[in-house]
């Protein structure tokens, strides 16, 4: 079975926490919806009454990013809105890590474009998450109008 798993910048601190995403909808007295993001990451006992225990932190939407189910070739967990550094011989590109059309695909803005993360795992490709879309927002930034990512 696969982890679903889920991360998010805290609101109240902006660290980064991980576990099951829930969505909660408020109603407020003026009838228009708020959804309410947070990450709980509980241990629940087996029994109904036995102690649960964890946490649960409100998170900024849109911080929110899914694991991918696979680990970078330092044995990092990759998220949805990672940065990247993917190489194979005669190959070196730098993108982010998003989820379209039921797939997780490395994005690099420059010539190489999209590819699928699996499969750039099946072909050998070594994938490096050097920071993620967040906190690191000058990776994706295009230098002197050029195509592709900055080169850290």
């Amino acid at each position: 079975m696969r982890e679903i798993l889920f991360r998010g910048k805290s609101v109240n601190d902006g660290n980064w926490v991980e576990g099951s995403l829930v969505i909660t909808t408020i109603e407020p007295v003026d009838d228009t919806p708020i959804k309410h993001y947070h990450i709980e990451n509980m241990t629940i006992g087996v029994f109904p009454d036995e102690f649960q225990s964890g946490l649960s932190e409100t998170v900024n939407p849109n911080t929110v990013g899914q694991f991918t189910g696979l680990t970078d070739k330092n044995g990092k967990r990759i998220f949805e809105g990672d940065v990247c550094r993917v190489t194979r011989p005669c190959v070196l590109a730098y993108g982010k890590i998003t989820f379209e059309n039921g797939c997780f695909w490395f994005v690099d803005d420059g010539p190489g474009g999209m590819l699928r993360l699996c499969d750039a795992k099946m072909n050998g490709f070594q994938i490096e998450v050097i920071g993620n879309i967040h906190d690191n927002p000058e990776l994706l930034e295009v230098p002197n109008g050029k195509d592709g990512f900055i080169k850290p």
